[in-house]
């Protein structure tokens, strides 16, 4: 529990109302878009295609199998969404809960059932240090259900044999095997070579 905090001039925030503007106030800044103007970013042009034989498999109806794997892949002591549970519950009661769990994903991925009952998450604010003092010392982590996690973890899954063909060689973020420091050492290699 936030019980105060110290605003932009180091005055105390005690009040509750007062408190949470405080907290909404300093992320929507945070988070928000800086405006650029459409002319000079092409957002589009910054993937290459993905060609029809590939994206059918995102397409594909999701199996059993598929969302079993999804589950079991999880840490089980994850710290639970607003339903209560983690990963753990599911794993172990999977002979009671699978079928209706397999069931519901797969309405969702038909369409047939809305996202929105499952997408509910808990923001919590973690301190970055051991007494803070200004929101700015917190560290906003998404608590999220395990159905949610479930379903983006399927995506990801079906995804991932695809990234080498979408991520461009000279791009180093999101491609097992590639860091992003190893731009940081072609770099270096490069100014090496140019001053030798």
């Amino acid at each position: 529990m936030i019980g105060c905090l110290k605003d932009s001039g180091n005055n105390w925030v005690w009040e509750e109302d007062k408190l949470k503007k405080l907290t909404v106030d300093f992320y929507k800044h945070l988070f928000m878009e800086d405006e650029v103007p459409n002319d000079e970013i092409s957002f589009f042009s910054a993937f290459s295609d993905l060609e029809n034989s590939y994206s059918t498999g995102l397409l594909e109806k999701v199996s059993d199998e598929e969302i079993r794997k999804a589950i079991f892949d999880m840490k089980p002591l994850k710290a639970p969404g607003p339903d209560g549970f983690q990963p753990y519950f599911f794993q172990t009661q999977w002979s009671v809960v699978g079928g209706d769990l397999c069931r519901f994903i797969k309405e969702v991925f038909a369409n047939k059932q809305e996202v929105a009952e499952v997408i509910h998450s808990y923001l919590v604010l973690i301190p970055k240090v051991p007494k803070p003092e200004y929101i700015h010392q917190f560290r906003p982590i998404g608590l999220c259900n395990v159905i949610y996690k479930t379903l983006t973890k399927i995506l990801v899954n079906r995804l991932k044999p695809l990234m080498q063909k979408l991520v461009f060689m000279n791009q180093s973020r999101f491609v097992p095997g590639k860091q992003i420091v190893d731009n940081i050492v072609i770099a270096r290699e490069i100014i090496h070579s140019m001053r030798n």
